[in-house]
């Protein structure tokens, strides 16, 4: 090959043009074609090579490369080097750029190409200038809709479309990649009138109604439920499916549900306080729902808020009963060592009660146990979805167990005050209530003189009147009477019973004695769930200790030293470790397919726990070399080298 006369290459594409998009030789001399065709004109050749060499040699003295300007009448070939890189969405800016963007003008109509962008050119900066910006942050309370953009980042239902079509639709053009902002954290008006497109100072925050934000929420959904039973195949009396060997899923899924409620945490700022006393962390559970009857205690409005205690660590209910005047210190202690005292199952036991100055004004705070995702006897059956239906079966329920509330509080020397269907509250299944708010109604009413037998007859009034009305929902008529009620006979001589005026002697032993054939059902299906509860946890129970023996072989397997380490080879003394796991883990049949059995990793694994006598033999994945070795010796070699590696 003749270096001298490269005559040969002028027709040979450079390969550098190719891969790359220029030809750092082409100054210098290369010998092969760089133009696109032979039918390029003098000057768009001219302005090529223009573009290969003087463009880049702004870029290296400069030290940023920019995109070639466009040439009329030549296509642009692909060029890494100055194609516009991604760049993400800086988390901390707070500025918002905005890009113009200016649909191409024909030739046709220049003048109406001038018309149109004129008005976006006047206040929005260009690309083309060489003008920087910072990207915006993505705000995800702000952003309304998702929309589609190009790899350079436009949006693609925006090229056609001007400023003044963009005004009439509702849509902004913000920075480029970036997402609309909603209308309500910048307006129209004083994004036109602000020429560098930043947003405005005054422009505060809307969190959600909800937070933690539904797309932060654990995904709790995406476990593959249980098939309909009519799909489910079937099993030999020997056989179980690995869904047997774990907590059913509508019941892992509500608990994983009050464990996130329990964990939820609020962001820091506004009018709620950091610390309240020995609670922190105040995250408001009524801020999204509309104030009415229920938030009134004694004509004070109350708050609610679930906190975390600094003495246990504990998650608890807070309630705040705003605006409480001066109170006698001594009677906010004497009330609660009263109520401290009531131990029921259905009363919500008071943990604290105080004054502070913490919320801008003098508050009562009523601090108690806390129970995730309850809620209130009327939410459950008349706004929650979904829906749950009133019985016969579940008025029974809940008459027995607030009769025992009752008696639980009037044996206290104390009386309820408050009892309607708002305090009262749904903490689980089947049909579990509690009366709640208790205590705080003793400190409001201060030194006033009332009377405690004649408030324990109105707790029975109270409750015949809660139990009519939630009879009166099964039916369409309006304030029908006891004898209109569409339930049993005996359910009806309860309410009359309760709701009777002139019996100033009401007490339950006497109530109890109108349904005590229905206790035992209540106390039947009690244990029946009890048994069911501890079967589930039965399926759990090995759970923790096979994790902390997965724990442990895990970190005894795979270290970076036990490549090297003499002990760790085939003729070592920890090799058996390296076989072992193959067998458990990395199970392949005769024709080398992977065998995945959940059934033979839980049995080995146990009887590794337990250190059995039992002998297996484990063979090299090259099958020349087996050892014999027990699970008891399996076990001793493992603690030995895990305790290794603690010392």
């Amino acid at each position: 090959m003749d270096k001298a006369n490269m005559d040969w290459a002028k027709d040979i594409p450079c390969r550098n043009v190719i891969i790359y998009g220029y030809c750092r030789k082409e100054r210098e001399g290369c010998p092969f074609k760089h133009e696109n065709s032979e039918a390029e004109s003098p000057s768009a050749s001219t302005g090529m090579k223009t573009l290969a060499g003087s463009e880049f040699a702004v870029g290296s003295k400069t030290g940023e490369v920019g995109p070639p300007p466009s040439i009329p009448g030549v296509t642009p070939k692909f060029n890494a080097k100055v194609s516009a890189s991604f760049t993400p969405m800086s988390a901390k800016s707070g500025s918002v750029a905005a890009v113009s963007v200016e649909p191409r003008a024909s030739a046709a109509s220049p003048s109406n190409a001038h018309s149109m962008n004129a008005p976006a050119a006047s206040h929005l900066p260009s690309l083309a200038s060489g003008a920087s910006f910072t990207p915006p942050a993505f705000n995800p309370y702000a952003a309304e809709t998702f929309t589609p953009s190009s790899s350079a980042g436009t949006n693609l239902n925006q090229l056609a479309i001007d400023d003044s079509d963009s005004r009439s639709l509702g849509i902004r053009h913000t920075a480029e990649g970036s997402l609309p902002v909603s209308a309500t954290a910048m307006e129209l008006d004083n994004m036109a009138g602000n020429p560098t497109g930043t947003s405005p100072s005054h422009v505060a925050l809307k969190y959600p109604t909800i937070y933690p934000p539904p797309h932060s929420l654990l995904q709790y959904h995406l476990y593959a439920p249980d098939p309909p039973p009519h799909l489910k195949a079937p099993l030999k009396p020997n056989e179980q499916t690995p869904e047997s060997l774990f907590i059913p899923n509508d019941l892992r899924e509500e608990l994983v549900k009050r464990n996130l409620a329990s964990l939820q945490v609020f962001p820091l700022g506004g009018a709620t306080p950091t610390i309240v006393q020995d609670y922190f962390g105040l995250v408001p559970l009524d801020f999204n729902k509309s104030t009415g009857k229920k938030d009134s205690f004694q004509g004070h409005k109350n708050s609610l808020y679930k906190v975390f205690s600094n003495l246990d660590g504990k998650v608890y209910l807070l309630r705040r009963i705003h605006a409480v005047s001066i109170v006698d210190p001594t009677q906010i202690s004497g009330t609660f060592q009263a109520w401290s005292k009531v131990a029921s199952a259905n009363v919500v036991k008071l943990v604290d009660l105080f004054l502070t100055t913490k919320f801008g004004d003098s508050s009562l705070c009523a601090v108690y146990d806390y129970y995730p995702l309850a809620s209130s006897l009327y939410d459950t059956h008349f706004t929650c979805f979904p829906l749950i239906p009133i019985t016969q079966e579940l008025l029974w329920t809940y008459l027995v167990q607030l009769t025992n509330a009752i008696r639980a509080i009037h044996a206290s020397g104390l009386a309820v005050v408050n009892l309607d269907w708002d305090k009262v509250i749904v903490s689980g299944s089947p049909g579990r209530v509690k009366i709640s708010g208790c205590g705080a109604v003793d400190v409001l009413r201060g030194q006033e003189a009332f009377d405690l037998l004649e408030e324990q007859q109105g707790d029975f009034i109270k409750l015949g009147t809660l139990l009519k009305d939630l009879a009166s929902k099964m039916s369409s008529k309006k304030d029908s009477s006891v004898q209109d009620l569409m339930v049993d006979g005996d359910f009806k001589s309860v309410l009359q019973y309760l709701l009777n005026q002139d019996n100033s002697k009401k007490n339950v032993q006497q109530l109890a004695s109108l349904f005590q054939d229905r206790i035992f059902d209540v106390i039947n299906s009690s244990l029946a769930y009890t048994e069911y509860t501890e079967g589930v946890l039965s399926r759990e129970l090995e759970n923790g200790r096979l994790f902390r023996l997965m724990c442990k072989l895990n970190c005894v397997y795979g270290r970076m030293e036990s490549r090297i380490d003499v002990s760790w080879s085939e003729s070592g003394t920890k090799f058996p470790i390296t076989l072992f796991y193959d067998y458990v883990f990395h199970q392949i049949d005769t024709s080398g397919k992977n065998i995945l059995d959940l059934t033979h990793v839980l049995r080995c694994l146990n009887k590794l726990d337990a250190g059995v006598s039992e002998k297996i033999v484990l063979t090299t994945p090259d099958e020349m070399n087996c050892i014999m070795i027990s699970y008891k010796e399996l076990r001793d070699l493992i603690d030995s080298t895990f305790r290794s590696l603690t010392q």
